[in-house]
């Protein structure tokens, strides 16, 4: 990710632009090249000559150079502090100390050439055991090369991901998905937990995706904005889309207008059905059990009516071919509750069942609406870190026997 200042953009007519490079210029892609080079040589030395050598070089005050720079500095691993530097320097100073009360030295540099003999040591192997856990001593333990061509489809990733940081609201609208489009972007959008309304447009081949942006979020709106922009290498992946956003610069409020047209290459693999390592956990514990259903995880979308969607967790197939999805609400997901409870009792729906997490369960208004929802008495329960197999095998039976009366 790039930090503020490393945003390029333009403000015009209440519009912003970020600044995106062109991928196949020449003169940036040996830019690109260059600064992936220097760091391959710099692996095993100080971060301090690397910047050293960036700067001095002519290629150095290129206005794209800092930015480029912070990409490829985030694919680095560094040494890492042992514990031990704070103790280590204590201990050296203390003993310099004494060593400059017992003996009486002509200059600054007599006396530091007698420490460092003391020591079995060169000044310049001293001062790196003294400082070894400041900035300009890190030490790049290791670096994943990147082409000069990706790093520039990166940098113009990051322009926008960085604006996103800065969004109120965010619509993302998907034109023609197909299936495996819309499978792999709802799956992608409950991996990053990010709150979302799903519906279809005017035409009905499109699907629209609301989400909040970091500015509406009065918590951690730092982490769920990360997440939100961590998100967006995903769109990249898709087709036709198109994303506009409101976004705060300076205290005024700008749109951000892009679309498939930008030509930018995610650097993320392909969506992928990603299922989190506790709902695998969770699906192989239920289906030890045995019993009517067998468990797998999520991969299809509800349409649960007034143009909303929703996209399980879990689904339960029985050898009958009948299919029951779960849906589970964490905090993260919590403003989706309230209208969700709603669409059920109005339309109560065969093949779904809901979990709530018992901290957003007892939030205020949200306790009372449980108690309410006819729906959620038959189809719903409540967990608190992680639903039980006992539990959804409970809201599984609640459901049969409503819906089969």
């Amino acid at each position: 990710m790039l930090t503020k200042d490393l945003l390029r953009y333009r403000n015009r007519k209440e519009r912003v632009h970020p600044s995106l490079i062109d991928p196949k210029d020449v003169k940036l892609l040996t830019l690109a090249e260059e600064l992936v080079e220097s760091f391959k040589r710099h692996t095993g030395r100080r971060l301090s000559e690397l910047d050293d050598e960036i700067n001095c070089s002519e290629w150095g005050q290129n206005p794209h150079c800092a930015g480029l720079r912070k990409l490829l500095l985030d694919r680095c691993d560094e040494v890492e502090d042992d514990g031990q530097i704070a103790t280590k320097r204590s201990n050296l100073l203390a003993q310099a100390e004494k060593l400059r009360r017992e003996v009486v030295f002509a200059s600054l540099g007599d006396f530091q050439a007698e420490f460092a003999k003391s020591q079995s040591c060169d000044l310049t192997s001293l001062q790196e055991q003294l400082y070894a856990d400041l900035p300009e001593f890190r030490v790049l333990k290791e670096f994943k090369a990147i082409s000069p061509s990706a790093l520039l489809h990166r940098y113009n990733c990051a322009q926008i991901q960085g604006l996103m940081m800065m969004a109120e609201d965010v619509e993302i609208i998907i034109k023609n998905p197909s299936l495996e489009e819309r499978r792999s972007f709802f799956r992608s959008l409950k991996f990053q937990r990010l709150m979302s309304e799903i519906s279809s447009g005017e035409d009905t081949s499109e699907l629209r995706c609301k989400l909040s942006g970091p500015l509406r979020i009065f918590q951690n709106s730092q982490s769920y904005g990360l997440r939100l922009a961590q998100f967006f290498p995903y769109v990249l992946h898709l087709k036709r889309w198109q994303l506009v956003a409101s976004i705060k610069l300076n205290g005024k409020y700008f749109t951000l207008d892009v679309d498939q047209k930008i030509a930018v290459e995610s650097h993320y693999k392909k969506m992928s059905v990603f299922v989190p390592p506790e709902i695998t956990s969770f699906i192989a514990t239920f289906n030890e059990r045995g019993g009517k259903y067998q468990a797998s995880e999520g991969i299809e979308h509800m349409p649960i009516g007034q143009q909303s969607y929703c996209f399980p967790d879990v689904t339960f197939a029985a050898s009958d071919g009948t299919k029951i999805h779960l849906e589970l609400f964490h905090r993260w997901h919590a403003g989706q509750l309230d209208g969700r409870l709603k669409a059920l009792d109005q339309n109560p729906m065969r093949g779904l069942i809901v979990g709530v997490s018992e901290d957003v369960a007892k939030a205020s208004g949200v306790s009372q609406h449980l108690a309410d929802s006819s729906w959620f008495k038959e189809c719903g329960f409540t967990f608190k870190t992680l639903p039980t197999p006992k539990s959804v095998s409970g809201a599984l039976s609640r459901h049969d026997a409503h819906f089969d009366k």
